[in-house]
């Protein structure tokens, strides 16, 4: 069953539409568009930018926010794009309808939460002392790894190792971390 749920913005009088879980896989939200940068540094919005991505992290109890996927931002355009899960609270759909200095919120559907990438990257690095890091993707579409190239040879293939971590997972092959 797909969801949805609109919110109407006075003002402009624009629409937001939240995808349910069900929904389809595409970008589902976004807020009004930011005027064009008249003479803003760069330096100043991405101050405003990361200030934004507090405020929605403030719920956040470590990283376990139901739903939240990851973020990135787009200081060219004024613009925080979001990655969730299902619907997010209150709060955080509240600043995605009404954004504070005339920046956007770009809401998109994540495959996997943060907590959820986050852990089963944690458990592909217990298992493989060979990944010397890895992260979840901005997206939640998975997760990647990354470790040398004599690593690579000890690893499983990538399909094995989404298998086991029951998403995808990309190998990227990079050389670690010099010591301190």
């Amino acid at each position: 069953m797909v969801g949805l749920l609109l919110v109407a913005v006075c003002g402009a009088c624009s629409a937001t539409t939240v995808a349910s879980p069900a929904a389809t896989p595409s970008t589902t939200t976004t807020s009004p568009e930011p005027p064009e940068p008249s003479g803003t540094l760069y330096t100043d919005v991405d101050e405003q930018l990361s200030n934004l991505i507090t405020e929605i992290e403030q719920d956040r109890d470590g990283n376990d926010i139901p739903g939240y996927a990851g973020v990135a931002v787009d200081p060219e355009h004024r613009a925080l794009d979001l990655w969730w899960v299902g619907t997010p609270p209150a709060r955080v759909a509240q600043l995605i309808v009404m954004p504070p200095h005339d920046l956007a919120i770009r809401l998109h559907r994540a495959g996997y939460d943060y907590a959820t990438t986050d852990r089963a990257l944690d458990e592909l690095m217990d298992r493989y002392p060979v990944i010397h890091s890895g992260s979840p993707e901005d997206d939640g579409s998975g997760i990647e790894v990354e470790t040398t190239a004599k690593g690579k040879r000890k690893l499983p293939s990538a399909a094995q190792l989404s298998e086991q971590a029951e998403m995808p997972v990309r190998i990227v092959v990079s050389e670690p971390p010099e010591p301190a």
